[in-house]
């Protein structure tokens, strides 16, 4: 079941949850926002526009992991219910990637500059479970967080700059939202590592589960701390925290806890930090 509580769901609720967490709409909407929220506060004009690209692309690559891996293992709850609805995934999969597509040539203005960048991107995201050289880069020792929080921050905070034109990236704002996907990664790393350590390191295998979640959290406050060193205005803001409170709070209920809900939560708070900027 994806929610065990005593609180007994309609059972309409729990199938559209399924459905929600299952297609990661909701990774997809934490990834919209983002962008949404950054690229509005480099004055980009076509904000909303890089936060759909944002949504769809993300909905796109994982759903495409997500049935890859459901087809080889079948091993959780949630890999069973992707592959009996593999048909509806894969219609899925070519909308969000057809879409993706069509918004990238609307926006792209700079193609010799944007172009490499996202042939990297797209490369480590087909890559990251798809065998390269006879193993998927995720299965690299300590790479996975990296990947992960390398390849959000390039799709979804560089790529708008550089495709803008804007010389001066903010780089303390990538450094916190780097620091921000490695936080929010590290849980997923951790709920893994029964299974990773019988094939590669992992950053979980190796300090252990305290450690891990002591990382995480640390890397979550440098996030915040320097989301405020670039936008002092946000020290008045209720919305950036609330969203870091909720945010340390998921955090430390999926270390503890390491109940599915608590994941779904937390993929679906961390992407409101980008709403801070419309305060």
């Amino acid at each position: 079941m994806l929610i065990r509580s005593s609180i007994k769901l309609h059972p309409t609720i729990k199938a559209l949850s399924k459905y929600i967490v299952y297609t990661h709409l909701h990774i997809g909407l934490s990834a919209g926002f983002i962008t949404l929220g950054t690229a509005y506060h480099a004055t980009i004009t076509n904000y909303f526009l890089y936060g759909i690209t944002a949504f769809f692309a993300t909905i796109s690559v994982y759903n495409f992991h997500g049935v890859y891996k459901a087809e080889l293992l079948k091993s959780s709850a949630k890999h069973t219910w992707i592959f009996r609805h593999h048909l509806y995934i894969k219609w899925l999969i070519t909308v969000s990637t057809s879409i993706t597509l069509l918004l990238l040539m609307f926006l792209l203005k700079k193609p010799f500059i944007v172009l490499p960048l996202l042939f990297v991107i797209g490369f480590i995201s087909f890559y990251y479970v798809i065998p390269f050289k006879g193993s998927p880069l995720r299965e690299q020792p300590f790479m996975k967080v990296i990947y992960v929080a390398a390849t959000w921050t390039s799709f979804l905070l560089i790529f708008p700059a550089l495709n803008e034109g804007i010389n001066a990236l903010h780089w303390g704002e990538i450094c916190a939202y780097f620091c921000l996907f490695v936080a929010i990664a590290l849980p997923y790393d951790l709920r893994d590592v029964s299974i990773d350590q019988q094939k590669f390191k992992t950053i979980p295998s190796s300090i252990g589960s305290k450690k891990t979640m002591l990382f995480s959290i640390t890397a979550f406050l440098i996030s915040g701390t320097l989301i405020l060193s670039t936008d002092r205005t946000a020290i008045y803001n209720p919305i950036f925290w609330s969203v870091i409170g909720s945010n340390v709070l998921l955090l430390l209920a999926v270390f503890y806890r390491k109940k599915e809900p608590y994941y779904a939560l937390l993929d679906s708070a961390f992407g409101m930090i980008g709403l801070i900027y419309f305060w």
